[in-house]
């Protein structure tokens, strides 16, 4: 039996090291694509109908923080965007806002065909 211990110790030991689950304190970023439903500059944020943003969240219409005056400046009601989306500590800001034109227009249903 004590070589049986000994055996079982031993393959326990290694070189391999486990990697922890990430922390949910830790920073987590993400892409975030959407149009600028309306922004108020006082209080730093902006209304996003935003695309799904993987891994994170289905899309949806709202509200974010923007803590950096030059991407704030770039918010426009009505342009489409694509920025960073910060995560940490149950808090979330975007940054590196992109301007990519302005929103696409909503699928008109009297366009469709008609046969």
């Amino acid at each position: 039996m004590p070589a049986a211990t000994m055996l079982i110790g031993l393959s326990n030991c290694g070189d391999r090291a486990e990697t922890p689950p990430p922390s949910p304190d830790a920073e987590h970023r993400y892409e975030i694509r959407g149009t600028i439903v309306s922004v108020d500059a006082a209080a730093r944020k902006a209304v996003i109908a935003h695309e799904k943003i993987a891994d994170l969240m289905d899309a949806m219409t709202m509200s974010f923080s923007v803590p950096e005056a030059a991407d704030l400046a770039k918010l426009q009601a009505g342009k489409f965007i694509k920025a960073t989306l910060v995560v940490e500590h149950n808090t979330m800001w975007m940054e590196g806002v992109e301007v990519l034109g302005d929103a696409p227009a909503p699928a008109d249903p009297s366009a469709a065909h008609s046969h």
